[in-house]
């Protein structure tokens, strides 16, 4: 089996074997690490030693892959779990809205027609509560 076969089959069994849990950085890391193994080892002459630094290559890449995108995951979570103004201040409730009825209306030579009136029956208040 040649040198091309062997890349092809070892790229074909990593993209197969690749888990959908394992970090996007990861697959990346181990990507750029076979390719970067792969250009290195077809300068080397024995088959062995090729195969050794495509393998260390995707090792490494993948190990440094899953190391900064394991970082930026944990720098995420922390941003989402990290304290919220939400958290400490105080919840503004809606003020209470009364709404009457106002029917058509004559007075003198002007007609008003029925419309809706709003008025603030109780405003807005600070609670702690989450009612």
């Amino acid at each position: 089996m040649n040198f091309k076969n062997k890349f092809l089959l070892i790229i074909m069994f990593y993209f197969t074997a690749a888990c959908s849990s394992v970090p996007k950085g990861t697959l990346l890391g181990a990507t750029i690490g076979l390719g970067v193994g792969g250009i290195i080892s077809s300068n080397q002459e024995d088959s062995a030693q090729k195969n050794t630094t495509l393998a260390v290559g995707a090792v490494l890449g993948s190990v440094l892959g899953y190391l900064i995108s394991d970082a930026k995951i944990n720098k995420q979570r922390e941003i989402k779990t990290s304290p919220n103004i939400k958290d400490f201040a105080p919840r503004l409730n809606r003020p209470e809205v009364r709404r009457v009825w106002v029917p058509d209306q004559i007075s003198g030579d002007e007609y008003i027609s029925g419309h809706w009136k709003f008025s603030i029956s109780q405003p807005a208040v600070w609670s702690k509560s989450e009612e």
